[in-house]
């Protein structure tokens, strides 16, 4: 279970019915999904899957950029808050994996769409950062597999280790304004 799961299911927008899933083991990917499952009642064990196969990569920053995976109409994501985050940063480049968006994101914007795993890795050390803004999230793979690889993840909602919280378009422009001034990568990630 990943944090979207969940809220589709709590939300019954998922279309199942949690009795039948009383027959299968489970796996969340944090804490916080196994108490919402067990709400619920599904029972889980917590797993988080981290690439083991992902070199790790030495940033090269020769003009920090800021990650973002883009889901076009899902409604746990806060495209919004994201949209309102570029306009306020127009000297930053975002790089833009995932859908396409329909609606232009912004000027600083590079829309990459779905992206192999070499071109991904292309695209990652181009970032020094993950912005990752949403209603309700698990452990965002993404997020995982760039902090694993030095870089700063930025997110709102929830405290996880060595990642920064923003709850707030403010609270996310600053936290990205003092990883860029830095230029450092996390080392703690």
């Amino acid at each position: 279970w990943t944090g979207s799961d969940v809220w589709h299911l709590l939300n019954k927008t998922a279309g199942i019915d949690p009795k039948i899933l009383l027959e299968f083991d489970h796996l969340a990917v944090h804490e916080r999904l196994q108490d919402e499952l067990k709400s619920v009642g599904i029972e889980s064990q917590v797993l988080l899957d981290v690439p083991s196969d992902q070199p790790l990569s030495s940033p090269l920053y020769p003009e920090p950029g800021v990650l973002l995976y883009w889901q076009e109409k899902n409604l746990m994501f806060m495209e919004a808050e994201v949209r309102l985050i570029v306009k306020m940063m127009p000297d930053v480049t975002f790089h833009i994996i995932g859908d396409k968006p329909t609606k232009p994101v912004g000027m600083n914007c590079k829309t990459y769409g779905w992206v192999s795993d070499d071109e991904k890795a292309l695209v990652y050390d181009q970032c020094i950062a993950y912005l990752r803004m949403s209603r309700h999230d698990g452990i965002p793979y993404t997020g995982v597999e760039v902090s694993r690889m030095g870089r700063w993840v930025v997110v709102s909602g929830y405290d996880y280790p060595h990642w920064v919280r923003a709850d707030t378009t403010e609270a996310a422009v600053k936290a990205l304004r003092k990883i860029l001034a830095v230029k450092k990568p996390n080392r703690k990630g």
